[in-house]
């Protein structure tokens, strides 16, 4: 399954970030790899947070992504859980 834009959601922005909500029946690991969220890069940019529900063995987790990079040609997330 690869990214939904429809599960993407601006909860909050201030100085100069945002915060976002995104919910996938992925696994973390499938979330985080490079480039997942490249379709939404225009609206990424480094430092914004991800707030991310996902799925590991059938049971949903939260972690917190970090944007560490974004332009046309990579998007990068860090878990900084």
């Amino acid at each position: 399954m690869a990214f939904n834009q429809s599960n993407m959601v601006l909860i909050g922005h201030g100085a100069g970030n945002h915060v976002y909500f995104y919910k996938s029946s992925e696994a973390l690991a499938t979330v985080v790899a490079a480039d997942y969220f490249l379709p939404y890069y225009e609206q990424l940019k480094e430092n914004d947070v991800i707030v991310l529900v996902a799925s590991t063995g059938g049971l949903e987790t939260v972690d917190l992504l970090v944007v560490s990079a974004s332009s046309s040609a990579t998007v990068t997330v860090t878990n900084g859980t």
